[in-house]
């Protein structure tokens, strides 16, 4: 056993029969177990957990001992934890600790009853190895991970965008109705992955974005695809931290707003029946305040970039702003001009350029099924990681990347930077 599992054993040892007091107070014992999850990615230790109580119905708990079978029942509690314990090069890479605190905050500081997310049951920043989270596991009610990373049915991509609809409606009706108490929010929120003040050209993420972003361009060239255009982004993509990605985090008013901030189809979960689609979203962890572009255009250039071409954004689009003027409608705003389809539109145009670098990086997890685990990878140098990325997937990921700018090219996305 490593010592990171060593830690999470010994971590969820003590952690819980402090939670315990947390979800009941009508039991007399407990057993628990912990799953990782099959399908899980995710570089923090995340559970499912299955708690098992017994419960005596005359609540006489003052001889334990005593049971009655007749009156005696057991009750199931289904959780999912999540802790930050990892290696120590993944913990710096991936700033766990900050993220853990972010999803924390926003449990605590942002998220209320009637929000679309799981419960939180319990949030700590200091158990034995760090910090704990225990939400709602809402596998229970029928929400399931897509089964499909790439290509979501356009069925599929109409719910999301109603629901981060609703999500960025939260935000712009804080801002509006209790600015101080919005800013305030937003103020203790810490980034996790881009630091403007960064000017390491060999530091972790600048080095990684300014190389695995070119990934494309020799291919574009070889089919000859217009070689000043080539040349131009090429150029940009070498310093693309900097003029694409920075430019684009830098909140722009009035538009700006809470941002889930990692909106992948990892971070989505999906429940049908006959009459709809119901989407949920999770992992809060790199929440950011800026552009709605930023969540907009990670989830339709990731995962829907063969349904969602220029000619049928405007349907996506409008589906989305749809829903977030009927939100912002029914909290009561009426100054609603300056949220009008054509400034999303401007906006999404000019800042989805930060979908392509979060696929740059990110699409192989989602396509190549020989990936290693991405512990095993974020272990590595940087260097070598960077490698990997760029040759994770083969021309598969390369022309699926190079088809992306070729559309956001068609959209006019780079008109501004490449002049």
């Amino acid at each position: 056993m490593s010592d990171v599992e060593n830690k999470i054993k010994e971590h969820f040892k003590a952690l819980v029969p402090k939670l315990m007091s947390y979800l009941r107070d009508d039991y007399y014992k407990y057993e628990y177990e912990l799953e990782r999850p099959n399908d899980s990615i995710f570089f923090s230790g995340t559970f499912y957990m299955r708690i098992k109580f017994w419960i005596n119905d005359n609540n006489d708990f003052q001889n334990k001992n005593k049971t009655n079978k007749n009156k005696e029942k057991t009750i199931i509690m289904r959780l999912v934890a999540k802790t930050p314990i990892t290696t120590e090069a993944v913990q710096q890479l991936m700033r766990a600790n900050d993220q853990f605190y972010n999803e924390i905050i926003f449990y605590r500081n942002y998220a209320t009853e009637g929000d679309n997310i799981p419960k939180c049951y319990y949030t700590n920043e200091n158990d034995l190895f760090g910090a704990t989270l225990v939400l709602e596991d809402i596998t229970t009610k029928g929400y399931k991970i897509h089964p499909k990373k790439v290509d979501i049915p356009l069925d599929d991509i109409l719910p999301v965008m109603k629901e981060i609809a609703r999500f960025h409606a939260k935000g712009y009706v804080m801002k509006e109705k209790h600015p101080e108490k919005f800013v305030g929010f937003i103020e203790t929120i810490k980034e996790c992955r881009y630091d403007a003040n960064d000017n390491d050209p060999n530091s972790h993420y600048v080095y990684l974005l300014n190389h695995v972003t070119c990934r494309p361009i020799n291919y574009l060239r070889k089919i000859n695809y217009d070689n000043n255009f080539c040349d131009k982004l090429e150029e940009c993509l070498k310093n693309a931290y900097r003029k694409i990605l920075l430019k684009t985090i830098e909140p722009v008013e009035p538009l700006a707003v809470l941002c889930h901030g990692d909106l992948t189809i990892n971070n989505m979960l999906f429940k049908k029946d006959e009459k709809d689609t119901r989407v949920m979203l999770i992992d809060f962890a790199l929440i950011r305040y800026g552009s709605p572009a930023i969540d907009l255009s990670t989830f339709l250039c990731l995962s829907c970039s063969n349904q969602v071409k220029c000619e049928n954004l405007p349907i996506v689009l409008r589906t989305y702003h749809d829903e977030l003027t009927r939100c912002l409608k029914e909290n009561g705003l009426t100054n609603l001009e300056k949220y009008s389809f054509e400034a999303f539109w401007n906006d999404y145009v000019e800042h989805a350029l930060f979908g392509y670098t979060v696929c740059s990086y990110f699409l192989h997890t989602l396509m190549n099924e020989d990936l290693p685990p991405l512990p095993d990878i974020l272990n590595k140098k940087m260097e070598d990681l960077a490698n990997i990325v760029i040759e994770s997937g083969g021309d598969k990921i390369t022309i699926a990347l190079a088809n992306i700018l070729i559309d956001l090219k068609k959209l006019g996305c780079f008109n501004k930077i490449l002049s």
